[in-house]
């Protein structure tokens, strides 16, 4: 379904990018990065759990 192709492909760029960012603040090691690191990680868990879901076919993207 060329739909959902599209959201797979909007997903794992976005998974990308968050590993990206989450891997720069992790180096950074500061304390102020912290609350910075852990929203990241949570966006990246969500966006892998909806990934999960879409390509096992238990949610459907209403509109691209």
């Amino acid at each position: 379904m060329e739909g959902l192709d599209w959201w797979e492909s909007a997903l794992e760029s976005a998974i990308q990018k968050l590993a990206d960012n989450l891997r720069v603040v992790v180096l950074l090691d500061r304390e102020e990065s912290f609350r910075h690191a852990l929203a990241l990680f949570r966006d990246f868990r969500n966006a892998v759990e909806a990934l999960v879901l879409l390509r096992k076919g238990w949610i459907m993207p209403l509109r691209r």
